[in-house]
């Protein structure tokens, strides 16, 4: 019987210095109900009980139509009060999606004397740990390879989410016991055990010290990374740091057997083994974390165990191996319906060490990884802290993204995702590493993208229809003077999920502007476009990955050729339009909006420079370019917003650099459908006391 051994962690400091580099990020907004305002001199604006009686049945009505039922259970609206500035608050039943809540908006802005509707935003507080240890955890917001963790705490924590980590048990940590909850010990052989006994329900980690090698405490540094409390002023903070830890043993000394760590993924997950007491559905793992594995194939027992686990909707995350070689032939990472982590490094490169391949699906960080340890070169000795490299601990940062996935749909009473839709969720969310990263599934982890997603609408997997090529094309328009716009329509488009639809466009030379775009309907479709070649959802040029129908890839100026469309129903999806359209002849220069005046940042403040925007098309189509160029002696201590006209906030830099001087970025953000005419605000705060900088300028260009 194969044995399975942690996978080899890396000891040494593998740190590479991160660059300065800008994202941009678009948050999607919760709408808890609406502020209607009645127009002046209405009954209504004058008398408080007639706007509550219009409104009531107002909002039986819009609630009876269905209009708020996209995102889950359809929501019911009810009058709650008069605002002290005027107004009256109309509430839902449940938060709301923006693209829901816009139809009831409507609903309720048609009816008499209304002079506008606002929705009654959900705003959060943004959580910053104030862990000792919390800025040596390059990982949590690092601007090449970061999970872009704090944006993702704005929306979860994790509460009420169970990670089961399967390994070496744990050993008592002050920053780690609080977040755990009883587990199990499923090794059999006594001397592997090391405890002087077989399976029992103590799970603690009494040394896997073997062949000379100390104890590793390994179980006890994943299940850190994974869920340390946070916010507790004292070592680090976990990803989920309000999830709980359930430790499940199943390696010791020399490592551990298929068999047990199948039996281990069953129980963990609520299933039956004999001579265990099983756990309720409330006190199963939610989640299970597999930092271990080695050559060989899949075991019938193990993909066994793996679906028995998926049956109860509890996902299995399993590092890819420390050898530099394809994860194909390592196991579990080469199993079944597992989730398999590849490492990256603070360049977004994938770590030296890490497994690589077609069984990978998603890369995290995983060098140089602070978390809870242990002293003792044997037996326990006194807790602390240590950094170490491994596909190990990578794993773990995905398993409490699902975590925190998982507890925000509890949150908004959305139906729980099955496992299928969990790892889809992941590799939707993830983004490019600026380093290239071959072999590592679908990107880089995105904390922050998958917890926005995790909003969207329950999907139930369904058998693929064959792949299709959209329909109902509208005649294109042939350019025959200059400038003139070619355009290509598809209406009507519907796909069941797992469908995807498939179709190409000729793009001559000469051609600019060109755009394909995705709009309308029902559903959830995701856009990929590749240029020359046939694009996947893992690889393509372009991709356009969100909740909803929405998408856009831009070029503007395309390099000649055939560009390929994808369309991929994430789920099923109805009633949607792709749009193909490039502009061939005339030229098309760029209209630049500067603030080249200087403004002061001060220590621990936030510093605005306005820029005023007018004579553009109502809302935008094409990317905005954003440069700036910022004075400042550490731009790790700066955090830098864009505000736009209509009041969004997108996060361009969340103090990654460090103590690198000064910082400068170009951003290209696409925002189809929103203001562009108005004031645009780049807003700066210093949040770590001590140094003063300036705006040295900044520029809009459309």
């Amino acid at each position: 019987m194969p044995v399975v051994r942690p996978a080899a962690l890396a000891f040494a400091a593998l740190f590479s210095a991160a660059g300065v580099s800008a994202q941009s990020a678009t948050p999607t907004p919760e709408i808890a109900g609406f502020i209607v305002t009645y127009a002046p001199g209405t009954a209504e604006a004058a008398n408080a009980n007639i706007a509550a009686r219009r409104l009531a049945d107002a909002s039986r009505q819009v609630a009876r139509s269905g209009l708020m039922a996209k995102r889950g259970p359809s929501a019911g609206l009810g009058y709650q009060r008069r605002l002290a500035v005027g107004g009256d608050v109309v509430r839902a039943t449940r938060l709301l999606a923006l693209d829901e809540a816009a139809a009831a908006r409507a609903a309720l802005a048609a009816q008499p004397g209304v002079a506008r509707v606002e929705y009654d935003y959900v705003l959060q507080a943004s959580l910053r740990p104030n862990d000792t240890r919390y800025a040596e955890q390059w990982a949590m917001t690092d601007a090449d390879a970061g999970l872009r963790a704090e944006t993702a705490w704005d929306l979860s924590t994790g509460t009420g989410v169970i990670i089961g980590v399967l390994d070496t048990g744990l050993a008592r940590h002050t920053d780690l016991d609080a977040n755990v909850v009883p587990g199990y010990d499923f090794i059999t052989s006594v001397t592997t055990a090391g405890d002087g006994n077989g399976r029992d329900a103590d799970a603690s980690d009494p040394g896997d010290f073997a062949n000379g090698r100390n104890s590793s405490w390994h179980g006890t540094h994943v299940a850190g990374i994974a869920a340390a409390r946070g916010n507790n002023a004292a070592g680090i903070a976990g990803l989920a740091i309000s999830a709980k830890v359930m430790p499940v043993r199943g390696l010791g000394r020399g490592g551990g057997t298929t068999s047990d760590i199948a039996d281990a993924i069953v129980w963990a997950s609520g299933g039956t083994v004999a001579g265990v007491p099983t756990l309720s559905a409330a006190n199963a793992a939610d989640v299970l974390n597999l930092s271990l594995g080695g050559p060989g194939t899949c075991t019938s027992a193990l993909q066994s165990a793996i679906a028995s686990a998926a049956s109860r909707g509890v996902p299995v995350v399993v590092a890819a191996g420390n050898d530099a070689r394809d994860a194909g032939g390592y196991t579990p990472a080469n199993c079944p319906g597992v989730i398999t982590v590849a490492a990256v490094g603070a360049n977004s490169a994938r770590a030296s060490f890490s497994n690589f391949g077609a069984v990978v699906d998603v890369a995290a960080p995983g060098v140089s990884i602070l978390s809870t340890a242990n002293a003792g070169t044997q037996v326990p000795g006194g807790e602390n802290f240590l950094a170490y490299s491994g596909t190990s601990m990578a794993a773990p940062y995905v398993s409490a993204t699902l975590a925190l996935v998982q507890s925000r749909r509890t949150a908004l009473r959305l139906a729980p995702l099955t496992v299928a839709d969990q790892e889809a969720l992941l590799k939707r969310s993830t983004y490019a590493s600026a380093a290239g990263c071959s072999g590592c599934g679908a990107g880089l982890l995105s904390a922050q993208a998958a917890v926005q997603a995790a909003g969207g609408a329950s999907t139930t997997p369904t058998t693929p229809t064959n792949p299709t090529t959209p329909t109902n094309p509208t005649t294109p328009t042939t350019p025959t003077t200059p400038g003139t716009t070619f355009t290509q329509t598809f209406l009507n488009l519907t796909a069941s999920t797992g469908t995807q639809m498939r179709t190409t466009i000729a793009v001559p030379a000469g051609a600019r502007d060109l755009r394909i775009e995705t709009s309308g309907g029902t559903g959830n479709a995701d856009l990929f476009v590749g240029q020359g070649t046939a694009p996947t959802t893992a690889q393509a040029t372009c991709r356009a990955v969100a909740t909803g129908n929405a998408g856009l890839c831009a070029f503007a100026t395309p390099v000649a050729g055939t560009y390929h469309v994808l369309i991929n129903a994430t789920a099923a999806f109805s009633g949607m339009t792709l749009k193909i359209s490039y502009v061939q002849g005339g030229s098309t220069t760029p209209a630049t909006f500067a603030n080249e005046a200087d403004v002061a940042i001060r220590d621990n403040a936030t510093a605005a420079s306005p820029i005023s925007v007018s004579g553009r098309a109502a809302t935008l189509s094409a990317p905005v370019t954003i440069d700036f160029a910022l004075k400042h002696p550490a731009s790790g201590e700066l955090k830098i917003e864009l505000v736009m006209p209509d009041g969004l906030v997108v996060l361009l830099h969340n103090r990654a650099g460090g103590a690198t001087p000064n910082l400068a970025g170009r951003i290209s953000l696409q925002a189809p459908g929103r203001a562009a005419n108005g004031t645009w605000t780049l807003r700066v705060t210093d949040q770590v006391t001590g140094n003063t900088g300036l705006i040295d300028r900044w520029s809009l260009a459309f």
